[in-house]
């Protein structure tokens, strides 16, 4: 009985531990936050202060975990992250031309993305998978109003989906979706809508077999369809 009650007491308690401990592994990393160059909105404090000078952050097994230079509280040129066996986790390069890159990497040093800013804005991104073939590409205008082009793959490295613009005005968007094999499994225009900040699919679209036989055609509008064309 006494274990019984000892279990209860104290069972909420290593529950908490290990949510609180999961809670800290998710946020190893949270430093881009102090980041200016991204418009980071945190202030780091040192001493009740904000931070200036260089910062290192290290893990209990005396490993680096963070390097970088703070000027105000702020990221200024630039950050490492480590992971507790020494990989590099992210490196974050400011140019001097307002460019920026961030390449992040997996544990074991595979690339894990690789992102690249104009102006304090994301205009292109590439990530992978662990394996290291690309898992997909993003690429924005240089003032980031419009999503150029957006390409997903497969494990292997065989296309996904595919969307790329080809009316800027209206953001419409020629967009394919593949098979396993390579095949085109459908393909249509899509449009991109402000209230829900989704693309959706437009006008006639072609639905393909896995054989690569075109089964039928559809019409829709804002992703609804509104007639069958087969």
């Amino acid at each position: 009985m006494k274990y019984f009650v000892f279990f209860i007491l104290f069972s909420p308690l290593f529950l908490f531990a290990q949510w609180n401990n999961g809670l800290n592994n998710q946020i190893h990393f949270d430093y881009e936050k102090y980041n200016k160059f991204t418009n980071g909105k945190s202030v780091r404090m040192c001493d009740k202060k904000p931070c200036n000078g260089i910062q290192k952050d290290f893990w209990e097994n005396g490993i680096l975990k963070h390097k970088a230079l703070y000027k105000n509280g702020k990221i200024v040129d630039g950050y490492e992250n480590y992971y507790d066996n020494s990989q590099l986790e992210r490196k974050f390069t400011v140019f001097p031309d307002n460019n920026a890159e961030m390449v992040s990497y997996f544990n074991d040093g595979v690339i894990k993305s690789n992102e690249e800013y104009f102006n304090q804005k994301l205009i292109k991104k590439v990530t992978f998978y662990p394996n290291g073939k690309v898992e997909c590409t993003e690429e924005y205008d240089k003032t980031k109003e419009y999503l150029i082009k957006q390409n997903f793959y497969f494990m292997d490295g065989s296309p996904q989906s595919t969307m790329e613009i080809v009316v800027i005005k209206d953001k419409i968007y020629i967009t394919k979706n593949y098979f396993n094999s390579g095949l085109i499994k459908e393909e249509g225009l899509k449009k991109f809508d402000e209230k829900t900040n989704k693309y959706l699919k437009n006008g006639i679209w072609k639905l393909y077999n896995s054989n690569g036989l075109l089964l039928k055609k559809v019409e829709y509008k804002n992703d609804e369809i509104i007639s069958p064309l087969d």
